[in-house]
């Protein structure tokens, strides 16, 4: 794994650093550098001490710092194809279920059309099958009143024609 062997690089080049005035009981061994050395009319001893261990200290949260920075990394490089391809599976599903909810929407839609056009059209048939009956009952009146009018108008000139033929016979 590359990624641990770069780890394992940087801690073996990282000084293991303890208190110069330690008496050695530390596991770790630490050998003066300039910084850590005294000099006449510098820091006192004390100073020195709390200066070294605040730098350890800052070195130690610089490496789990830089390990945990790394194991984010390779979390990411690892998880991140996973995440990458379920997401665009959730995506994909996602699109799925909005395309089957617009297709029965549709579908829906659809039908209700259906119904509503064939109500109307029933409707519709209902209504011209009323003025069919209506107009042919106003033609049944009309028809019998015209022949009505016109026995009427028969029986008209069959008297006055009667009556003419009276005053015809009267007046010879």
């Amino acid at each position: 794994m590359p990624v641990q062997e770069a780890i394992d690089k940087l801690n073996a080049e990282q000084p293991k650093t303890v208190c110069p005035f330690n008496s050695g009981s530390s596991s770790t061994q630490h050998t003066p550098t300039s910084d850590t050395k005294l000099e006449e009319g510098s820091l006192s001893p004390t100073m020195l001490f709390k200066l070294q261990q605040e730098k350890e200290s800052d070195t130690e949260e610089g490496h789990r710092n830089t390990k945990k920075t790394v194991r984010d990394a390779e979390i990411i490089l690892i998880e991140g194809p996973k995440s990458t391809t379920n997401q665009i599976t959730e995506i994909e599903k996602g699109l799925e279920r909005q395309v089957d909810i617009l297709r029965v929407a549709a579908q829906n839609q659809c039908d209700e059309i259906r119904e509503g056009t064939e109500k109307r059209i029933a409707i519709l048939k209902d209504a011209a099958d009323r003025q069919y009956d209506e107009i042919e009952k106003v033609t049944v009146k009309k028809v019998a009143m015209l022949k009505d009018a016109e026995g009427n108008q028969l029986k008209a000139l069959d008297d006055m024609t009667k009556y003419a033929e009276r005053l015809t016979v009267n007046a010879v």
